[in-house]
């Protein structure tokens, strides 16, 4: 049988502009917001107008204010922002002039244009929070200007005013409201646009702004002015760097702002000593060399590094109390510093740590079974979803005694978690081995009940499988453990015979974190054969004379429909090989966020006897040694900092073709934080044990989706009224809705002990299918299944 013949794979599209991002990283970088900006330029020309001496008469009455807005009516918007700089050191204290301001409030449609901007921006920087009136029509000012159809210029700087001052959720939608209507012959709104969310949440995506920047049909003025917006938020890229130095000539503000830039970002890359990656690389293995020279000569010499151990033995005879201070633990976090050094994915790893570690390899894990999250640092923990079949939540335990969806932990073993990190808990899981027993205290709802589990194996299941309608297999793969190519061969054989022939196959690689690399190579082997030349993935490290390693398909094809891959920002190192190749082939359309980016192979390092004795135990080190590139030779590792977070400038990973995010990653962080609280609410856990049958009834194990009309709900506006009263939110009822409606989603998957797999919930997965059958040819329109779904496409695309 012939395989697919490779495509060229289109680039990645993006249906409407995508607000925000929470998927990704925060960056907090050079945060230079754009009226921060202009105030800083014009700071010398301000020294000059503001008087020194006491509030003129016409600052301080409602007349000569009006008067002084009045001049400005056809004043240049950087005069504007001059005079609204001399007006606020006027005002600012003087209760006549803010009472003059507060009375120009109530008839600012009045003024023109340009006087309005100004007023609008006095109001909203010198009135106090309370003056809720006042505030309110200088927003709808500023909403009126941006929707007038007047001067670009008046328009931007009314977005950035608000973006500035305005109210989170406000801007949201104003700048939804103004994609709608902006066509391509608006790009500095359309940069204001992406600016102004980033100002209000800095995780938004702004990828648009790259692609401005990087098409060359563009006019140079809009490239600069999107490689400026985008050097604002802290993105550095080579291409952001070559329009700023073609800048910083410049004698205007424009080449003093990135003058300015340029300055910030050179500071920044000498404080985090963060040179570019092929310098990093060296550095790296240069220091492992190094420390592994440097450990072999100690070793063979019977002693340790001479300046760590001088430095140890200093601190001994000097400490006031030598006693109290356990010396083999200082020797072991000061060689564990120096590896943690290298780089976020190498580790020093100790005793029971090495143990669980090579579990792990093995697809075996140790714990108590659970997905949990800290929602706050003075949070207690909640369960994000229990792994079924795990310790805490199996078949063999009683449903109201096993650990369930959106359980707050308040006590494991007697320690509060309102005082205990992620970490902590991982550090408490190491001191066990299997068959101790783990003590909660557990609050559901408004009930607190004590449990008690026995920590040890817990059995994830590697491939979940679904038949869609129209013969189109789903496989979601959890993980890359030793026998996953063998059972990815057996969930896609029992599709196809369950569907006599699939037309297609959606394979979601999301959350699956990698595992060994071999059995990637071996899935990959599956879709396209020996006839593919090109290498699946190559192995290389950055030391001179290190011979690469190519890893090229072999005979197993096995699978000829068409493909379409999920992957999300936890789809990380085998996972990504299988993405990145098979979306490299043309095999495989991708869809969803992009890739976390590990893009490293590790291998264990015996550490030197001498080193060892010192710690008073066994250790390993768990080091990156080579990177993995996909053809041609193209990197996809990200490098972080010790936190884990993307440094800068260097996120990499595998980009989807299509790009789509999950209904929660499109909400502000404070609406996101109000659903969680939602969920985990006392109020909402009544709500679900008193409706809990009704609605598994209507919607549960044996119904096929979830209803998303609240008149489906019980007496759901008398629960919207009790959250809203009780928990002080601020959500709007289709927001309360989704928190519900995920709330159950959970509920389902708890008693179904499985995940449940809902198009209408999973925006991502919904996407995915449509993409599928557009690549086997399908019209989803023929299939009464699909009609709810593309109504409910139609229904989001024209919100």
């Amino acid at each position: 049988m012939k395989r697919p013949a490779a495509r060229d794979v289109p680039p990645a599209r993006r249906a409407t502009p995508r607000i925000p991002r929470r998927s990704a990283p925060l960056r907090s970088i050079l945060r230079v917001s754009a009226f921060a900006l202009w105030s800083a330029i014009a700071a010398s020309s301000l020294a000059a107008a503001v008087s020194e001496q006491a509030p003129s008469e016409s600052g301080s009455s409602a007349g000569g204010l009006r008067q002084r807005l009045l001049s400005l009516s056809s004043a240049q918007v950087s005069d504007i922002w001059d005079e609204i700089q001399v007006l606020r050191r006027e005002l600012a204290g003087d209760e006549a002039g803010l009472k003059a301001l507060k009375e120009i409030a109530g008839s600012l449609s009045s003024l023109p244009e340009r006087s309005r901007l100004a007023a609008a921006t006095l109001l909203l920087h010198l009135l106090p929070g309370q003056e809720k009136v006042a505030l309110a029509s200088a927003r709808v000012a500023l909403r009126g200007i941006v929707f007038s159809g007047g001067s670009t210029d008046l328009r931007v700087a009314a977005v950035e005013v608000l973006a500035q001052r305005g109210k989170p959720e406000d801007v949201y939608l104003v700048v939804q409201a103004l994609f709608q209507r902006l066509d391509e012959k608006d790009p500095d709104l359309r940069i204001a646009c992406y600016t102004a969310l980033w100002t209000v949440d800095n995780t938004a995506d702004i990828q648009p702004l790259r692609q401005m920047l990087r098409d060359e049909r563009e006019p140079f003025r809009v490239r600069a002015s999107a490689a400026l917006a985008l050097a604002r938020t802290g993105r550095f890229d080579e291409d952001v760097l070559s329009i700023l130095r073609e800048l910083r000539s410049e004698s205007g503000a424009r080449g003093a702002e990135s003058r300015l830039l340029l300055e910030l970002h050179d500071r920044y890359r000498a404080s985090r000593r963060d040179p570019d990656l092929v310098d990093r690389i060296r550095e790296l293995e240069g220091e492992k060399r190094r420390l592994e020279e440097r450990l072999e000569r100690a070793a063979a010499a019977g002693e340790a590094p001479d300046a760590i151990v001088s430095l140890v033995e200093l601190l001994r005879a000097r400490f006031v109390d030598p006693g109290r201070v356990e010396w083999s633990e200082l020797y072991t976090e000061a060689f564990r510093a120096v590896v943690a050094r290298l780089d976020y994915h190498a580790e020093l790893l100790t005793g029971a740590e090495i143990e669980v570690r090579r579990l792990q390899s093995r697809g075996q894990y140790l714990g108590l079974g659970a997905r949990l999250t800290k929602p706050g640092s003075d949070s207690p923990l909640v369960v994000v979803q229990p792994y079924y079949r795990g310790p805490a939540n199996n078949p063999g335990i009683p449903y109201e005694d096993r650990l369930l969806s959106r359980d707050r932990i308040v006590e494991i073993d007697g320690f509060r978690t309102q005082e205990l990190s992620l970490q902590d808990v991982r550090h408490i899981w190491a001191r066990k081995s299997a068959g101790d027993p783990i003590r909660l205290k557990v609050r559901r709802g408004s009930e607190e009940r004590e449990l008690e589990f026995q920590y040890g194996e817990i059995e994830v299941p590697v491939l979940y499988r679904k038949l869609f309608p129209g013969k189109l297999g789903y496989l979601k793969l959890q993980r890359f453990g030793p026998t996953a190519a063998d059972e990815l061969i057996e969930g896609f054989r029992s599709l196809e015979e369950e569907a006599e022939g699939l037309v297609g196959l959606l394979l979601d690689l999301r959350e699956n974190g990698g595992g060994i690399l071999n059995q990637a190579l071996r899935i990959v082997d599956l879709f396209v054969g020996s006839e593919e030349t090109r290498p699946i993935v190559t192995e290389a490290g950055a030391q001179e004379g290190r011979p690469s390693s190519e890893h090229l398909p072999g005979p197993s094809l096995v699978i000829f429909c068409p493909v379409v891959i999920l992957i999300d920002g936890a789809t990380a190192s085998a996972a990504e090989v299988v993405a990145g190749s098979l979306q490299r082939y043309g095999r495989a359309r991708v869809v969803g966020e992009r890739s976390y980016g590990k893009g490293v192979s590790q291998e264990w390092i015996d550490l030197p006897p001498r080193a060892s004795e010192l710690m008073g135990s066994e250790a390993l080190i768990l080091l990156p040694t080579r990177y993995l590139l996909l053809w041609p030779q193209s990197r996809f590792h990200t490098l972080r900092d010790p936190a884990g977070r993307p440094l800068p400038g260097k996120e990499r990973g595998i980009e989807p073709d299509v790009v789509v995010q999950q209904v929660m990653d499109l909400l502000p962080a404070w609406k996101i934080k109000e659903i969680q609280t939602v969920q985990t609410s006392p109020q909402l856990d009544a709500y679900l044990r008193e409706h809990g049958d009704r609605l598994l009834a209507a919607f549960g194990p044996s119904a096929g989706r979830i209803s998303r009309d609240a008149a489906s709900y019980p007496r759901f506006d008398e629960l919207y009224e009790t959250l809203t009263e009780a928990l002080k939110i601020r959500l709007e009822r289709g927001e309360v809705l989704l928190a519900l409606r995920q709330a159950l989603l959970r509920h389902i998957e708890d008693l179904r002990g499985e995940p449940a797999f809902d198009p209408r919930e999973d925006r991502q997965l919904r996407t995915a299918l449509f993409e599928l059958m557009r690549e086997a040819e399908l019209d989803p329109r023929e299939n009464p299944a699909y009609i709810p779904l593309l109504e409910l496409e139609e229904e989001e695309s024209g919100s």
